[in-house]
């Protein structure tokens, strides 16, 4: 909690998140997300589904199944511009990947999965 109020960059990741898990959860259909995401809700389900490894569903996305990954990191990109904001949530930039492998790839950007 405290970071969010200290880490402008942090506090910012989390938002920017949190509007696009909300967009994809159904709960939310925001034009500026639509924005950030470059595409519509169905399209990017439907991009994200074209990657999924053998188990992958939306009914195991989040906490023990797979994360919603930033191929470049959000640590890459300054989030206080919009340009970088859009650059970074774009759906080219996305990828389902394995919780674990997610939670190992942390803000890198020459991981290869193993």
């Amino acid at each position: 909690r405290n970071k969010r109020k200290t880490d402008l960059n942090y506090k910012l990741t989390d938002n920017l998140r949190n509007r696009v898990r909300k967009t994809l959860n159904g709960k939310s259909k925001s034009k500026n997300t639509l924005k950030l995401l470059g595409c519509s809700v169905d399209f990017l389900k439907k991009h994200i589904e074209s990657q999924f490894e053998p188990g992958m569903s939306w009914e195991n996305y989040g906490f023990d199944g797979w994360h919603m990954d930033h191929i470049v990191p959000c640590a890459s990109f300054d989030l206080s511009d919009p340009e970088q904001q859009q650059k970074c949530f774009n759906y080219t930039n996305l990828q389902p990947l394995w919780a674990k492998d997610n939670i190992s790839k942390s803000a890198k950007l020459d991981w290869v999965k193993s």
